[in-house]
């Protein structure tokens, strides 16, 4: 199962996120590949990567161990909130496709801050 905590700014841009866990994929468990669980890397490696290398959004976190990312957006420059929204805006909608059809293999959690 994987673990995903969010909290968004009142623009509806991230703030902080924080993902831990592996997905199983019943149907290709026994070779060690999880379709949920590399979708849900995927996407958030990118966007943390996007994130990071933009230097109008200050950001802070670390993917030090497989199967756990922490991200915090700390500042958003006037002309980034649209894209950081965008970003955002395909995280959650990537999270509810893959709870869509693999709905054991991820949870979601809104808190008022991480």
């Amino acid at each position: 199962m994987i673990l995903i905590q969010v909290s968004l700014y009142s623009n509806g841009c991230l703030k902080s996120l924080r993902a831990e866990g592996h997905a199983l994929d019943w149907k290709t468990a026994e070779s060690g590949e999880s379709l949920p669980c590399g979708i849900v890397s995927a996407v958030l490696k990118t966007s943390a990567k996007l994130l990071y290398l933009d230097s109008a959004v200050e950001t802070e976190g670390n993917a030090t161990v497989a199967g756990r990312l922490n991200l915090r957006i700390k500042g958003i420059k006037k002309e980034k909130t649209l894209w950081v929204k965008g970003i955002t805006d395909l995280l959650m909608s990537t999270f509810a496709e893959v709870k869509r059809y693999y709905p054991d293999a991820i949870t979601v959690e809104f808190k008022e801050d991480i």
